[in-house]
């Protein structure tokens, strides 16, 4: 329980410090370019479209399919597997 209670505690910090995470309104969204939307998976649309909001960026994911989609044009997102980002094999 205390281990748990120290993770949710970390990410608390993290999720507030104004360094490492930005809220974006609505109205801060940006539309994404016909060609990006058409070839992003609709689940990860709304990734995409808060990455392209706050370019240049780095997103983050799981996803090789979704990597390759915004690593494909010149967007000012650069995608990356969690795996390649953490430095693990």
């Amino acid at each position: 329980m205390k281990d748990s209670q120290g993770r949710a505690k970390r990410l608390r910090l993290i999720l507030f410090d104004e360094t490492k995470v930005r809220l974006l309104e609505e109205a801060e969204i940006a539309l994404l370019p016909a060609e990006l939307r058409e070839a992003t998976p609709p689940d990860d649309l709304y990734l995409v479209e808060t990455a392209f909001s706050v370019r240049p960026t780095t997103l983050v994911t799981t996803d090789g399919q979704l990597r390759d989609v915004v690593n494909a044009g010149e967007w000012g997102i650069h995608g990356i597997l969690v795996q390649d980002y953490l430095g693990l094999p």
